[in-house]
């Protein structure tokens, strides 16, 4: 059961508030040895992660096109399927919350891992428009909501207060670079195999290779799971001293789980959050496999190495995150500034593309990195820490909806844009028009920033500092576990006595 901190503990966290009372933050290389106190399960979910996510953006890099090119569908047409993907996510992901809280971490690992193996080995081999479509809406969905937030819970179980802040640094570090790993496999694939392979007695096109490839690193992470201990790090006691224990059952079944967490103010703040980063700042990003791609062929020639850029993005990214999140913590920036200064940065990102040039396109993906650097590592965080204990997979599933829902959103308009601004075909005397569909994203883009900023008061209120506070300190103590929970624990307690009937109800 949650814990409710006593008198002293609020003290504590009461003199623990203010940046000045802080303890100096530790040097980055001490902070990267803190991560060898953490068991191996942690280094498990890191490879999870790699080799699953490296399998998502090899396919979605793809995706659209892979429709188009192998199905029949148009742009459109694919547009409209990419959308109902990314709204499954979040759907499928909402529901799932509730379940992962209920189930062991190996279980969880292992019903997101399976029906994605199974959906991306279908998709490489099945030539029916009506199976990939199934896939695209069932499985593909049910694998992502299953997936990401349970890797993001699982950094949460197996890390310690004082080491939690940067392992959530290396896991959006393992994202980017799996990000970049998915350009490298296109780049490989299409290179060796550009003519396609047989196998079997069937053709394979290079993009169908390039699918499979896709399936074998997700079979890697169904094997993997098999071997994570469903236990959790102990929280009161020193880092050197934290042992394995299990994780504690929260009582009354999923019906207490959807009243405490769906009841409580934190959970519909976050939600709240994430939407607004997801309708614009985070487009931007989904732009990347579903619009740029198509964009960047039919600007600069069908072979153009557009993989290159989508690649050249997460290892930008990779490289300035560490840096990023050190200076951040030293300097003690609050939650609400990171996100507010990160998404406007990466809102300007598409205006770089309204010129037409390699260098335009490398601007585009450079402040698109630095933007994500800022802003993306704090919302994982923040999202695993304002969650009551015993209920962090709910929380978690909510970070993930800036994910899908923009997914959704630029599944929406993708096709819609293309179509007119870049199509694929040009009647005699017409042009392209670049400028005008990438000026469209970035108008889009810019609606997080200022809706964040005008909801600033409603959507953060002290639980910036708060997040600020937990990540800086470097010895955690029973007192500071409290002073992460006290606030969260009175709001809740508020939420459910306001909204009990109904939810019973």
């Amino acid at each position: 059961m949650q814990r409710v901190p006593n008198d002293d503990a609020l003290d504590v966290a009461s003199s623990c508030g203010t940046p000045s009372s802080l303890p100096p933050t530790k040097p980055f290389w001490e902070k990267v040895a803190q991560l060898l106190y953490a068991p191996r399960e942690l280094f498990f979910i890191f490879s999870i992660k790699f080799a699953e996510s490296t399998a998502y953006f090899a396919f979605s890099y793809i995706y659209a096109q892979y429709l188009s090119d192998e199905f029949g569908f148009s742009d459109i047409e694919a547009g409209i399927l990419y959308g109902l993907y990314g709204l499954l996510c979040s759907v499928f992901g909402l529901i799932a919350g509730p379940a992962i809280d209920a189930l062991d971490l190996r279980s969880a690992l292992l019903l997101g891992t399976i029906p994605s193996f199974i959906a991306r080995c279908g998709s490489a081999l099945s030539r029916e428009p009506r199976f990939i479509a199934f896939c695209s809406v069932s499985l593909l969905p049910l694998g992502a909501a299953f997936g990401l937030p349970v890797f993001a819970l699982g950094v949460r179980r197996y890390t310690h207060p004082e080491n939690r802040a940067f392992a959530f640094t290396v896991f959006y570090a393992v994202l980017c670079a799996s990000s970049a790993a998915g350009g490298l496999v296109i780049s490989v694939v299409r290179a060796k195999f550009h003519d396609g392979l047989q196998l079997f007695g069937r053709d394979l096109s290079w993009m169908r290779v390039n699918v499979l490839c896709c399936a074998f690193l997700t079979l890697y992470t169904c094997l993997i799971s098999l071997f994570v201990r469903p236990l959790r790090v102990q929280q009161g006691v020193q880092l050197e001293e934290a042992k394995l224990e299990p994780v504690p059952k929260q009582d009354g079944g999923l019906h207490a789980t959807l009243r405490v967490v769906y009841g409580s103010k934190p959970f519909w703040k976050l939600l709240g959050l994430s939407l607004i980063v997801s309708v614009g700042t985070r487009a931007t990003f989904r732009h990347l496999d579903a619009t740029f791609p198509k964009y960047f062929v039919r600007m600069f020639g069908e072979d153009a190495p557009f993989e290159v850029f989508v690649a050249v993005e997460p290892v930008l990214t990779v490289l300035l995150s560490f840096p990023v999140t050190y200076l951040l913590l030293r300097h003690r920036i609050p939650t609400y500034v990171c996100l507010i200064g990160g998404t406007l940065v990466q809102s300007f990102c598409p205006l770089a593309l309204t010129y037409t040039s390699y260098i335009s396109n490398l601007g585009f993906v450079s402040v698109m990195a630095l933007g994500e650097a800022i802003w993306s590592p704090r919302l994982y965080e923040y999202s695993t820490m304002v969650a009551p204990e015993g209920f962090e997979g709910t929380f978690v599933a909510v970070t993930f909806v800036p994910q899908y829902v923009s997914a959704a959103v630029v599944g929406a308009t993708s096709g819609v844009l293309l179509d007119t601004y870049v199509p694929e075909t040009l009647e005699p005397g017409e042009e392209r028009h670049p400028e005008k569909l990438w000026g469209l994203v970035a108008a889009a883009a810019f609606v997080s920033p200022v809706l964040l900023w005008l909801g600033k008061r409603r959507l953060f209120g002290d639980e910036p500092e708060l997040q600020h506070a937990v990540a800086a300190v470097p010895q955690a103590t029973e007192e500071d576990e409290a002073y992460e929970m006290v606030a969260i624990t009175k709001e809740q307690d508020a939420a459910r006595e306001e909204q009990n009937g109904m939810l019973c109800g």
